[in-house]
């Protein structure tokens, strides 16, 4: 009996069916994503104004398909219930989908594992360390504590936007203490998609200073503060829809994005 019990549970509890196929683990090699951040982020753009920020590329090819192979349906997704991504009917242009055990259950094997090992990866300390070193000055306006004792608790996100998407200029909520975001089209057409970086004028204006393109594997972080001011303008109608993965760091428990 419980064998059959287990047999009938396998196609839905996906923790339940062991390891996925060596295609999808072949990519996934803990050390060498960590080193790629830490190079990527040694070789890639540094901004010092108007606010600390890094532009870089972290992903391998390789890794970089497998990604874009594994991106689950919209159904697997939720509405982001903000009140810049809403539509006059009341659904949203964002999609979101916290990379949680029990919010990705429903996914097949193979994306299951897939998903679940990249964000361990992704949310080992190893990485956190590497940010809060390369953001430390960032960081220092909002934290008087050592380094190691800023809080951080990371949280995987895939994020899906679609046609009117905007959020309007904002420096990220205060739970939040580094934010990363990494861009995922199939080609180079949503170029112009990316996220706009502000400085503020003494006089309240806000002036872009430039903009993050939106490009494959093209991604960028920034420790949050009172002056880390971006934003993602109106997107228009776009064919397809606006892919990204973002890791955030947050202050405490209790928040998935």
């Amino acid at each position: 009996m419980e064998k059959s019990l287990k047999a009938a549970l396998l196609p839905w509890i996906p923790w339940l069916r062991g390891p996925g196929p060596a295609s999808a683990r072949n990519v996934l090699d803990k050390h060498a994503i960590i080193d790629g951040f830490d190079n990527a982020l040694e070789r890639g753009k540094k901004y010092a104004e108007p606010f600390l920020h890094y532009q870089f590329r972290p992903f391998s090819d390789e890794l970089y398909s497998a990604i874009l192979k594994y991106l689950p349906e919209d159904r697997f997704f939720i509405e982001l219930l903000h009140g810049d991504a809403m539509r006059p009917d009341g659904t949203s242009s964002r999609l979101v989908l916290p990379i949680q055990k029990k919010m990705i259950s429903g996914l097949d094997r193979e994306s299951y594992d897939f998903w679940l090992e990249l964000s361990a990866i992704m949310c080992a300390p190893e990485l956190r360390d590497i940010f809060k070193a390369r953001l430390e000055s960032g960081l220092r306006r909002r934290f008087e504590c050592s380094l190691e004792q800023i809080p951080a608790i990371p949280k995987l996100m895939l994020v899906r936007d679609f046609s009117s998407y905007k959020i309007n200029i904002h420096h990220d909520i205060d739970w939040k203490t580094i934010t990363t975001q990494y861009y995922l089209p199939c080609s180079d057409g949503q170029r112009h998609l990316g996220t706009a970086i502000y400085m503020r004028k003494p006089d309240g204006e806000f002036v872009q200073t430039h903009k993050i393109d939106f490009l494959p594997g093209n991604a960028y972080c920034f420790a949050v503060s009172d002056n880390s001011w971006h934003a993602v303008e109106p997107v228009g109608e776009i064919p397809r829809p606006r892919n990204s993965m973002m890791l955030i760091y947050f202050r405490d428990e209790g928040h998935d994005y």
